[in-house]
């Protein structure tokens, strides 16, 4: 029970001792002009003029800083705008080359646009496919690809890969050069829209400006604002009467500490 008492006793001073020590800050001199009931009425009047000056620069930041994030925001919201469109051109365009995977057999493998054999790319578009049976002792079947300089070849082994699965998969590819420059027109019309997107996106910036001019807006109206003029000259007045009276001038806001 001691020890709470003494714990509770030294908190009290500790208190105490902080409060007596911010008195002194606030309102410096004597003694009896800290504390003291002649400069009671001043000491009032200058906590009074010190929180309405305060509570009006702090209203005028909070203004400036909501503006100031508005136009943080409207700028990472317009170029998460301009990020997403961009991404979409991109997409079109990685998958333009080939476009998607529509089916394997060994090591050929049929793209939307093109079809690579044995890692050699040879365009759908005007693509000549033939099959033809080599050694037939030896049961092959092979692929000849040509288009224009771009040509391939490659060899199935029967009964390993059978004939018909081979004989249905070049078939395949023939059916599917015979629309690729549909599909490559139809990738196109929309890669053109999405770049059209993109500098649409690109152009329209109106979220920033209004932001922008929202923020300059607020810079005009706190420049404006007699209000923080006239808190500041009356604590002023205030400070320079304590002055006169204690040859010490208060401080303008409250000690932090």
């Amino acid at each position: 029970m001691l020890e709470l008492v003494l714990v509770v006793g030294c908190g009290g001073l500790v208190a105490m001792f902080m409060w007596a020590n911010r008195q002194r800050k606030l309102y410096p001199g004597s003694l009896e002009d800290t504390y003291g009931k002649e400069t009671e009425d001043e000491r009032r009047e200058l906590s009074a003029a010190r929180g309405i000056l305060a509570a009006l620069e702090d209203e005028r930041r909070t203004d400036a800083d909501k503006a100031d994030a508005a136009v943080t925001r409207a700028k990472a919201e317009y170029g998460e705008r301009v990020r997403r469109a961009q991404a979409a051109v991109s997409l079109i365009t990685r998958a333009q080359a080939w476009g998607s995977l529509l089916r394997s057999l060994g090591a050929v493998h049929l793209y939307d646009q093109v079809v690579v054999v044995d890692g050699t790319t040879v365009p759908l578009d005007g693509l000549d496919v033939t099959v033809q049976r080599l050694e037939i002792e030896r049961n092959q079947l092979c692929l000849q690809f040509v288009n224009g300089a771009d040509w391939a070849v490659h060899t199935y082994e029967v009964p390993e890969t059978a004939e018909v699965e081979i004989r249905a998969f070049s078939t395949q590819i023939i059916s599917q050069a015979a629309i690729a420059p549909q599909r490559a027109a139809e990738r196109q019309a929309r890669l053109d829209v999405a770049r059209a997107e993109l500098r649409k996106t690109k152009a329209d910036s109106s979220g920033i400006r209004r932001a922008e001019a929202a923020c300059a807006a607020v810079t005009r109206r706190h420049a404006i604002d007699p209000r923080v003029p006239a808190a500041r000259q009356a604590l002023d007045d205030r400070q320079d009467a304590w002055e006169d009276r204690t040859g010490h001038r208060p401080p303008d806001r409250y000690p932090t500490q």
